[in-house]
């Protein structure tokens, strides 16, 4: 029997579903009309592109994967927004910018890479004074109290908020289980197929079971 291709969730139809949740975060704080952004941790750019549609600003994409920037750039090409959005390969880690580069750190991505406060130590020298930095977190994250350690690091938090309870079942869970149902059914009966779903299957029962667990929400901080 032959093996089947891996089986790959259609990541960005999943991320799309979170695109109303980047609107909310955006409209919480007020910006001039043409700000300077960079989005940490960008992939394939589907938030970069929508910050696009909300802002006339420049964007810069930066991740480190970069066949992920690979992609970034062919939409980028085809939604003629070369002039506004460029990417650059880079560790979140280590931001080769100079010193008050940027109105906004956009960051939807990197909290299972990069703690909350090791991001705002890191990513302070590249803000300008009274920019923003906006990140997407887990509950948890979320949950703490950030306002002593912020002040300390020279911000002030300007705004929380928690995505439905659901949120992360209806747009990324059940979609994703409608793919494995189609690739199941695409390789019937071969047990290399079951095995490669495995542990999203797994995943998906958990979810089911307590969606409040996978729950997570926006924090907006504020260089002061």
């Amino acid at each position: 029997m032959p093996s089947p291709p891996v089986f790959k969730p259609q990541e960005e139809e999943l991320r799309s579903n979170f695109l109303k949740y980047t609107r909310i975060a955006f409209q919480a704080f007020s910006l001039k009309s043409t700000p300077r952004i960079l989005d940490i941790g960008c992939g394939t750019g589907v938030p970069t592109l929508e910050l696009a549609k909300l802002t006339k600003g420049e964007i810069i994409a930066l991740d480190i994967d970069e066949s992920a920037l690979k992609e970034l750039n062919r939409k980028i090409e085809i939604a003629g927004l070369s002039y506004r959005i460029k990417t650059q390969l880079g560790s979140l880690y280590e931001l080769e910018f100079p010193p008050n580069s940027f109105d906004i750190i956009w960051a939807e991505g990197v909290t299972s890479i990069i703690s909350v406060e090791t991001a705002l130590k890191t990513w302070y020298a590249v803000l300008k004074p009274q920019a923003y930095l906006v990140m997407h977190v887990d509950a948890q994250n979320l949950a703490f109290d950030f306002e002593m350690i912020s002040n300390q690091l020279g911000y002030e938090v300007v705004e929380t908020f928690l995505l439905p309870e659901d949120a992360w079942w209806k747009g990324y869970y059940s979609p994703l289980e409608k793919q494995i149902q189609s690739y199941l059914e695409l390789h019937s009966n071969n047990k290399l197929a079951l095995e490669s779903v495995k542990t999203y299957l797994k995943t998906i029962k958990q979810v089911k079971k307590n969606p409040s667990r996978y729950r997570s929400g926006f924090i907006i901080f504020k260089r002061i």
